[in-house]
Order: C-alpha cells, then sequence, then structure tokens
C-alpha cells in the first residue's frame, strides 16, 4: 500500500491529545490531597484519554485500509499478471 502523506498527520492528534488528557488527569490525582474525590472528578478525563490512545490508531487503521482499497480495479483489469 502507498503511503500518503496526509497519513502521517492522522495519527499524532489522537495520541498527543489522548495522552496529554491522561498525563493531566494522573498528575491532577497523585498531587491531589484527596485522591478518591480527585479520581472521581478526573476519572472522565482518564476515560477519553484512554478511549483516543487506543481507539485513535484504530480508527486509522481503518480509514488507511478503506481508502487503499476503495475504488481500485482488480488485479486482472489493471493487466497485472499473477
Amino acid at each position: 500500500m502507498k503511503t500518503k502523506v496526509r497519513d502521517f498527520f492522522l495519527l499524532p492528534p489522537f495520541l498527543l491529545t489522548g495522552g496529554a488528557l491522561v498525563a493531566y488527569g494522573a498528575v491532577m490525582v497523585v498531587f491531589s490531597v484527596y485522591r478518591t474525590y480527585a479520581l472521581l472528578a478526573f476519572s472522565p478525563l482518564l476515560a477519553v484519554g484512554g478511549a483516543l490512545l487506543v481507539l485513535g490508531p484504530i480508527a486509522v487503521a481503518v480509514v488507511r485500509r478503506s481508502e487503499g482499497t476503495a475504488g481500485e480495479l482488480p488485479a486482472e483489469d489493471r493487466g497485472v499478471r499473477r
């Protein structure tokens, strides 16, 4: 599959945003006086950041795969012999 230049710009926003959210939430929980309340308060932030870290690369892979095969002719129609 041919790699396009824009493919390199598709993944970093997911990883940077998700990593920043998880890091911020973890720092706030670790350095808070009342850790239980901080964990409850920042759990949505940690969940969204973790989802971005996990689901972001999966979404990028699905988009890359669907774009790579969309609209292409079968090998025999392109004149390629097997």
